[in-house]
């Protein structure tokens, strides 16, 4: 299974998987090309989008889609009870309860990662994507995780549809992201 987190990427200009097998290209060149197609088209919209956006508008600072006192709250969770967590909406009646992870899970995931034999970027962040969620994970739709080992929860996340594992894993971006503007909102008033 390969997890790729959409985030607004187009894929337009990627080769078919057909075209693919005709292609006479390493891996390392095929993956690089369609990497700076990628990056072209990003070029491509941000330019696009400062085109159309009005001449006085600031520079937005990118903590400022949180609010400064649930930042605060976040840091105060984090310094004082060591994790913090959040239920995100992964839809109208569906949920997920995310935790913020440790040091030393983030050491396991990538002491586990070097070990293995894996030939391509993509299956690196697929077993990082895979293994931080499972540590992040505390509940799936009323299910609580919480009690099982990592194996088990493991086992878990990876039984369910890849297109859940999808929005598991741009939530858990977006919490990460909360979580660590928390951390600097949090060095700035203390």
């Amino acid at each position: 299974m390969e997890v790729i987190v959409n985030n607004g990427l187009s894929f337009d200009n990627v080769p078919s998987l057909s075209e693919s097998f005709e292609d006479n290209r390493s891996e390392e060149e095929a993956v690089m090309e369609g990497l700076d197609k990628l990056i072209q088209d990003e070029d491509t919209k941000k330019e696009a989008s400062k085109e159309s956006a009005p001449a006085d508008k600031e520079k937005k600072d990118p903590n400022s889609e949180f609010n400064k006192q649930e930042l605060l709250e976040i840091f105060d969770a984090i310094m004082f009870e060591g994790e913090y967590r959040e239920t995100i909406n992964l839809g109208k009646k569906y949920t997920a309860v995310l935790r913020s992870r440790t040091v030393g899970e983030s050491n396991t995931i990538t002491r586990k990662v070097d070990s293995l034999d894996l030939k391509t970027f993509m299956a690196v962040q697929n077993i990082t994507n895979v293994m931080t969620l499972t540590y992040s994970l505390v509940e799936y739709n009323g299910k609580d995780l919480s009690a099982l080992n990592f194996k088990d929860k493991l086992s878990f996340v990876e039984s369910l549809p890849e297109s859940v594992i999808v929005l598991l894993s741009d939530r858990l971006f977006k919490f990460d992201r909360k979580v660590l503007a928390s951390m600097e909102e949090g060095h700035k008033n203390f």
